[in-house]
């Protein structure tokens, strides 16, 4: 069981307890630290993370990148398998969405990374 995390911090409950995810819930929870955390940004885990803060470009290419870089990043959740990933600028930030198939269902996600600083 893990705990909540949302914006990149623990999700408190009314008495200001983090609160914890199983399930599915959990699933997805691991696979948005995976895709937010820096990847060599935790020396004891250096493969822990994404790479996606590092994606340039446009179009197909981007897409193209940002699958590859995705697919990097959640290698180590056996019970996750990336489909469909695509991306769109918005100013300066990238949203990113990623299809996920996993043992219970499909799931699309979105990330948001900065882009083009």
């Amino acid at each position: 069981m893990e705990m909540r995390i949302q914006n990149g911090d623990f999700v408190p409950d009314h008495r200001g307890i983090p609160q914890a995810v199983d399930g599915v819930e959990e699933t997805i929870n691991r696979v948005f630290f995976c895709l937010c955390a820096r990847r060599g940004g935790f020396a004891p885990l250096p493969g822990l993370g994404s790479r996606l803060r590092e994606i340039s470009g446009s179009g197909e290419n981007r897409d193209l990148t940002a699958a590859v870089m995705v697919r990097e990043a959640l290698e180590s959740l056996d019970d996750v398998q990336v489909g469909e990933v695509t991306t769109a600028q918005q100013g300066e930030s990238l949203t990113i969405s990623i299809r996920l198939q996993l043992a219970v269902g499909e799931y699309e996600i979105e990330v948001g990374v900065p882009y083009g600083q």
